[in-house]
């Protein structure tokens, strides 16, 4: 039996979500949703007797995301701009990029039905019972959508708990080190390197808010409240609690914060410095992968930005004999893939690069 990696890119999400070059418009379109949505009236606790109505909040929050929109467009991608924040070691700005992209793609995944059909058919295909996942399949991921636990969520009960659904997957970000998601080395997981769309709360022993689905007829729903399900519908109170969450943690950076917010975003760049000094998410990757005999590489172009991490990864697979490229232009993929390879190629032979430009479902290759 062959061990098998799949490397996910912005691509395998693109028939639910923006790529890289349009989430200025979307952005732009989800700060709307906003403006046109009122918030419950109340105010958010930020410590120290400061108070702040919910409404005030969200206009911050609309402002906030209008300004970021010429920014980003004015950069090769969110990321580059991220990464721009962090060399400047400006955290508060970094953390504010963090949140609202967080937000962002929340709210993308709720207001309607938005899970990329081929992860439905992937799942299908590689289970043979809900929670028998072929131990040789390992999945790294470059996104940080929720594409992986939206789907496989509509497989568990009618709740579709998205913390189920992670834990079952045993999704692996920074963020969850020694959690019970982390399950064992030799089995199916899926390493998320720049972390996940939502919010952890390390007051809730680290579990994640992610989406919410209406519950009982309560017109709010508290953010310390568990679990948290997604929903079909954007429900106003999901809104309310995304404001609140953004003016919580944006408090911590005023001069006299009072509030401590245990929770902080799941996102989290490959390249940002570890929250635990003996846990590195590239490493664990690399432990994750290093036994691969075939890589399955799918809407992933390889970009300068990820090189050195994509380098460590790959290196450190000395069994791998076959990269399959699953593109609509795979063949300069491949060019850019040798370039990863540290092997002299007049001593080593290269794995063998096989394309395939059939994108309409997830590839799956014979060696699974």
């Amino acid at each position: 039996m062959k061990n098998i990696t799949y490397l996910f890119g912005a691509g395998a999400s693109a028939k639910a979500l923006p790529v890289v070059g349009a989430i200025p418009d979307e952005l732009e379109r989800v700060a709307k949703i906003f403006t046109t949505k009122n918030v419950i009236t109340s105010r958010v606790e930020l410590g120290n007797s400061i108070t702040k109505s919910l409404s005030e909040c969200q206009s911050e929050l609309i402002m906030e995301m209008e300004r970021l929109v010429p920014i980003i467009r004015n950069h090769a991608s969110v990321d580059t701009y991220a990464k721009k924040l962090y060399l400047q070691e400006n955290k508060k700005e970094l953390t504010r990029l963090k949140v609202i992209l967080s937000i962002f793609f929340t709210v993308l995944q709720s207001e309607g039905i938005k899970v990329e059909p081929r992860y439905d058919s992937f799942f299908a295909s590689i289970l043979n019972r809900l929670d028998d996942f072929p131990k040789n399949v390992k999945v790294l991921s470059w996104n940080y959508d929720q594409q992986f636990e939206m789907a496989y969520a509509e497989y568990l009960d009618s709740k579709q708990s998205l913390q189920e659904a992670s834990e079952k997957l045993n999704v692996i970000t920074k963020q969850n080190w020694g959690s019970i998601w982390k399950g064992p080395e030799d089995g199916f997981c899926i390493v998320k390197l720049n972390g996940s769309t939502g919010f952890v709360n390390y007051a809730a022993n680290g579990i994640p808010f992610l989406l919410t689905e209406e519950k009982s007829n309560a017109p709010t729903t508290p953010i310390g409240s568990t679990p948290h399900y997604y929903n079909r519908r954007l429900f106003p109170y999901v809104l309310n609690n995304l404001v609140e969450r953004y003016a919580r943690i944006m408090s911590l950076f005023e001069e006299s914060p009072g509030y401590v917010d245990h929770s902080i975003p799941l996102l989290s760049f490959a390249w940002e410095e570890e929250l635990h000094q003996n846990k590195s998410i590239v490493n664990e990757a690399k432990t994750r992968t290093k036994d691969s005999d075939v890589m399955v590489v799918i809407g992933y172009s390889f970009p300068y930005f990820n090189r050195e991490i994509d380098k460590q990864i790959i290196n450190n697979m000395p069994n791998l004999t076959k990269i399959y490229i699953q593109d609509l232009h795979p063949e300069n993929i491949i060019q850019r893939l040798k370039t990863l390879i540290d092997k002299d190629p007049n001593q080593f032979e290269y794995p063998s690069f096989v394309p395939n430009t059939a994108v309409g479902q997830f590839l799956l290759p014979n060696e699974l």
